[in-house]
């Protein structure tokens, strides 16, 4: 690494990424770079920011955060290829112990910045996802049993996001609340093991 910047853990890290690049650009003279990032860093105005110039950018997408359509074709087991000699397959007919890497890519144009956008799959890391909810569900179910299901679930790999309340009531009595596994829930979060997504400008390839 060129060096390494901190800033102050309140501080939102959005904001860090323009100053952080214009001492890279000025100091080190470095023109022509690829910006990284995950998600968090990854705002359409990032984005715009290091289309200019000979920088491009490359970063992490939110399968879930895309839109109805481009996120229908994102989990479309259809139109995969294998990354290892680029023979189209349909994820559905793959074997659970398959250890390749598959990918499929399209223009991607969310606003007015052309990108392209890559998903990618691993059967191995769906495997592995698979194998960390399961025992979150367990949690969940003798969450359920002790009664000690917590009120405020602000970590997304908090084993209670799988349980939820329906308060129900008759000829407008006071509302019972009801305490239940979603299954619902947990067979949406099935739909995205394995599945990776990225957002670059760089479209050739």
């Amino acid at each position: 690494p060129l060096a390494f910047s901190l800033f102050p853990g309140n501080a939102n890290e959005q904001t860090s990424i323009k100053p952080l690049e214009e001492k890279i650009l000025n100091e080190f003279d470095c023109q022509k770079f690829i910006y990284c990032s995950d998600a968090g860093l990854g705002s359409e105005k990032i984005r715009k920011y290091n289309h200019m110039g000979e920088r491009a950018f490359v970063v992490t997408q939110s399968i879930k955060k895309l839109n109805a359509q481009d996120r229908q074709w994102a989990l479309d087991t259809k139109g995969f290829k294998r990354l290892s000699d680029n023979k189209v397959v349909d994820l559905a007919e793959i074997s659970n112990d398959d250890e390749d890497i598959y990918y499929k890519d399209a223009p991607y144009t969310p606003k007015d910045l052309s990108q392209r956008l890559i998903i990618t799959y691993s059967p191995k890391y769906a495997k592995y996802q698979k194998t960390i909810r399961e025992k979150q569900v367990d949690r969940a179910k003798l969450m359920l049993e002790k009664g000690s299901v917590k009120k405020e679930r602000r970590n997304p790999n908090d084993p209670a996001r799988f349980i939820s309340s329906l308060a129900v009531t008759d000829d407008g009595e006071k509302a019972n609340v009801h305490i239940f596994l979603n299954t619902g829930k947990i067979d949406e979060e099935t739909n995205y093991d394995g599945m990776y997504a990225i957002s670059t400008d760089l479209l050739d390839d």
